[in-house]
C-alpha cells in the first residue's frame, strides 16, 4: 500500500489524510476509536487513486449507523462531509450542509478544530459564507488561546487552495493580534474572532 493511502485510511482512525489531490484533514477520529472506525479504515485501505464507490458507500453506511446511536456527535457529521466530498470530488451543497451541522453541534471543538480548519480552508472556493464564518471563528479562537501553536501553524501546508491559505493566514494574524479577545465568541459574547469580518464572503 502506498504511503499516501496509508495516511488516508488512517484518517478515519485518526491521522492526517490526503487523497487524490483532495485534502481530507488531520486527526479526525483519534479521540474516538471504535470498531466502526477501524472497519472504515480497512475499507479505505487501497492502492487505488481513490476509494472505490463500494468502500465509500460502506463507510457511509457505518457512519450513519453510528449516527443512529449518537446523532449529536459532531465528528460523525464531519465524517459524512468527508465521504461525500471524496465521492463527488468537491465540496458540494450536501457536504457543506453536513459540515455545517458539525459546527452547529459543536462550534468550538478541541478534538475537531485541526481537521475542520484544514478541510474547510482547503475547500475555501466551494465553502458557503456561513461555513467560512464558522471556520474562521473556530480557528481564530483556538489560535488566540493556544500556548503551543505548532499544530495550528502547520495547517497552512495542508491547505492547497491559495485563497484558503491566504484566508487562514489572515485569521491567525488577526487572532494573534487580538489575543484573548478572540475567545469572546466561544464564551457566548457577540464578537467575531477574525477581526469583525462576520459577513464578508471572501478571505
Amino acid at each position: 500500500m502506498s504511503l499516501q493511502w496509508r495516511l488516508w485510511a488512517a484518517a478515519c482512525a485518526g491521522a492526517v489524510a490526503v487523497a487524490a489531490g483532495w485534502m481530507v484533514g488531520p486527526d479526525l477520529f483519534s479521540q474516538r476509536p471504535d470498531t466502526a472506525e477501524t472497519t472504515i479504515s480497512q475499507l479505505l485501505a487501497t492502492d487505488a487513486k481513490k476509494p472505490t464507490d463500494k468502500a465509500l458507500a460502506d463507510a457511509e453506511a457505518l457512519t450513519r449507523k453510528e449516527l443512529g446511536w449518537s446523532p449529536a456527535q459532531p465528528a460523525l457529521w464531519a465524517r459524512l462531509a468527508q465521504i461525500r466530498t471524496l465521492r463527488q470530488g468537491r465540496l458540494d451543497g450536501e457536504a457543506t450542509s453536513l459540515l455545517e451541522r458539525s459546527y452547529v453541534l459543536s462550534p468550538y471543538d478541541s478534538e475537531l478544530v485541526l481537521w475542520r480548519t484544514a478541510f474547510t480552508f482547503d475547500h475555501w472556493g466551494s465553502a458557503s459564507p456561513a461555513l467560512r464564518r464558522r471556520a474562521r471563528d473556530e480557528a481564530g479562537a483556538f489560535y488566540a488561546q493556544a500556548k503551543d501553536r505548532t499544530s495550528l501553524n502547520a495547517l497552512g501546508a495542508q491547505v492547497h487552495d491559495p485563497a484558503g491559505r491566504f484566508a487562514l493566514s489572515l485569521v491567525f494574524d488577526n487572532a494573534a493580534r487580538a489575543g484573548s479577545g478572540s475567545l469572546q465568541p466561544a464564551l457566548g459574547l457577540p464578537a467575531d474572532s477574525t477581526g469583525g469580518e462576520t459577513e464578508q464572503e471572501g478571505p
